[in-house]
Formats: C-alpha cells, structure tokens, sequence
C-alpha cells in the first residue's frame, strides 16, 4: 500500500499524521487518492529498554532496544544542548522518533513517502544527517529530497520480533510551507497574515501573504513551559518533589486547577495522591507571560509595518499555548489600537502544521474524508 507519513518533531510532543492510498475499488476514489489513516502524538524522548520486557512496544536499532515516547519522559530531546553528549542524544532520539513513526503504521512491502517537518536550522541539520543514515544515500542539498531506498524497521512486541521492509522516501520541509497551506486550508482568499505559534519553550511569529508566502520571521524563547516551570517553583517551595514533566503538562492542558501530586512528597504518586490548587498560580503565569507575547508581538508587526507600510488583516494564533495566553492576547493587542479584519485562535493545535502540509501536497488527491 502506498503511504504519507507527516512528522513534526516538536521539543515537548512528536505529532504524526498519516494518509493511506485508498483501494482501487472504493467508490468515488480518484486514482492515486489518499484518505487519512491515522494520527497520534507522543513526548519526543527515549531511553534504552531492559533486553526482556513485555511493559510496551520497544524498537531496535544497532542491535539495542529502546522505549519511544511516555515510557521515557525524563530523556527529552533538547536542541538546546549543543555539548557532544547532547548532541549525540539529540541524533539519536530524532532517528528512533522516525523509526517509530514508520514501525507503527506501515506495514512489509508499503511504499512510504515520509515528509519530516523541521522550524529551526539546527532541527534541520540533524535530521537531514538522520535521514541519511536511514535511508543510507546523502541527502539533496537543494531540496533536503532523499531519493527512494529500501530500509528495514525493526521492534519488538514483548518477546516477539518483527521487522518490516519498507520503500521509503524522505523529504525534509520547512515548517512555513504548513503554517501557510494551514492559512490558506482555513481563510482562502487571505491577503496578508500574522500567525502567531504559542509552543512549548518558544514561540514563533509569522507574516504571511497569499502571494509571497513568508515575508517575515522571528522566534523568541518563550512559550507554554512557563506555566509548568512555575507550579514546579510552587511545588518545591513547598517540599513536594516536581511531577513527570509530561504528566504534569498534560493536567494543565486539561484546564485542570489543581492537580494531583503524591501525598508524601515522593512526586510519583507512590503515595496517597491529594490534590494541589494551581489556579492562582496559573492565572498569575497568565498575566505575566502575556506582557511578553504582547510586547514581542506589537515590535514584531510594528517593524513590518515600518518597513513595508502594509498592514495585516488576518491574526492567528495556535500553538499549545494558545490555550492559555490566545484570548488575553488578542484582547491586549486591540486594546492597544491594533485592529484586525479577522481574528482565529485554534485551540486545539496539536496537528496545525502538519494538516497544513497535508493540504498542500494532497490536495489534489485527497478523497472527502479525509478533512471533516
């Protein structure tokens, strides 16, 4: 069966998004159509695993075993770690997260195109390196296209070993082409854009034209790990071990208000769990955070603006902490004057980026199920 495999290896969770090539007899499918198959995310992490163990699915490279995703959430991928111990975990944890994907949802004998999503030149770097060593031919310095090769994905499922032969064929894209094939999927006929992505350990601001693509682009280093980092302050001033990083993000995502945390301080839980209220740590992390996405979100459009005297009419925001920090954002920038034709705050971003590329390289194929 052919397949296309979208991965967006972000810092906290790895999305996936996967079409399958619809059977040549399903009614109403043109030929070479794709509908969605799949999708899933996972914490972009991975440690070794004991050679027997039946706990969950392991995935073998260079004859050792590994766990992928929230079996491992204290060995995070962290491109901020330059040193060589770091990098060489960075390398590592990138190649098993592409193994993962592949190993989950194809299947012996797929033809697989697998589109791996990259916002950074360094992210790029690594797995254009990784890539290569999958697929054991270099990688095409013009469009980071990989041409097609034949690989082996191996894993196992408790004592059992599988191992699947795949066609493969990589490519490495730029996350601007999603975050403009995303515009266009949800305002067509848009003249000028502010995209606003809220992430995990930063956010990214775009300005984005129908015609153009990116006009301008900036990252700064502020995102939803404030809240996190904040109620790990709180708990630590009040002798309780921090929760499980993943654990821990995913109750505040919740909108949880308090969160449950180990009655004898161990922060596992192996004790009485009771709750802990963050909702005023919250709150405060709210306000705090938000005069920073103000303040770089008002200088970021204000040179544009200076620069090029052309204003925009759509504002976007999306990312994880578009949650927390969307509505307040918004409300304080046309509070300071900046006004909009429109305004979209996705709360639910986990996929933007990749549905975005989706919409652009299977438009012309995508059957009606697959965008509902």
């Amino acid at each position: 069966m052919k397949k296309k495999i979208y991965l967006d290896p972000g810092g906290f969770y790895t999305k996936v998004t996967v079409f399958a090539s619809t059977e040549p007899g399903d009614l109403n499918s043109a030929p070479d159509a794709y509908s969605l198959s799949g999708r899933t995310f996972f914490p972009t992490a991975a440690v070794c695993a004991p050679a027997q163990t039946d706990r969950v699915i392991c995935y073998e490279l260079n004859e050792t075993r590994y766990w992928v995703g929230g079996a491992c959430a204290n060995n995070r991928w962290n491109c901020d770690d330059e040193s060589d111990a770091g990098t060489a975990r960075n390398h590592l944890i990138a190649e098993l997260v592409l193994r993962k994907a592949l190993f989950d949802y194809c299947d012996s004998k797929d033809e697989v195109e697998l589109f791996v999503v990259v916002d950074t030149p360094l992210r790029r770097q690594i797995f254009e390196k990784v890539c290569s060593q999958v697929s054991s031919k270099s990688c095409s310095k013009v469009d980071s296209t990989i041409l097609e090769s034949e690989i082996a994905v191996e894993g196992y499922r408790g004592p059992q070993k599988i191992r699947k032969l795949l066609t493969l064929k990589l490519k490495i894209l730029p996350a601007s082409d999603g975050v403009l094939g995303y515009v266009n999927h949800i305002k067509s006929g848009f003249d000028l854009a502010l995209f606003v992505d809220i992430g995990y350990s930063s956010t990214k601001l775009y300005v984005i034209s129908q015609r153009q693509g990116v006009e301008k682009f900036e990252m700064m280093k502020l995102g939803a790990r404030f809240y996190s980092d904040a109620i790990e302050r709180a708990l630590t001033e009040q002798g309780i071990t921090p929760l499980e990083p993943y654990w821990l993000m995913k109750q505040i995502e919740l909108g949880c208000q308090a969160i449950e945390v180990d009655g004898d301080g161990a922060g596992q839980l192996k004790g009485k769990p009771r709750l802990f209220d963050v909702s005023l740590i919250l709150e405060n992390a709210r306000w705090d955070t938000n005069k920073d996405f103000k303040r770089m979100t008002t200088d970021f459009i204000t040179d544009y603006y200076n620069a090029t005297s052309r204003w925009v009419g759509l504002l976007v925001v999306t990312g994880g902490g578009a949650l927390f920090n969307g509505e307040l954002l918004c409300a304080a920038l046309s509070d300071a004057g900046y006004q909009f034709d429109d305004i979209l705050i996705d709360k639910s971003p986990l996929y933007t980026v990749l549905e975005g590329l989706a919409q652009g390289s299977l438009k012309p194929t995508l059957t009606p199920p697959a965008y509902r």
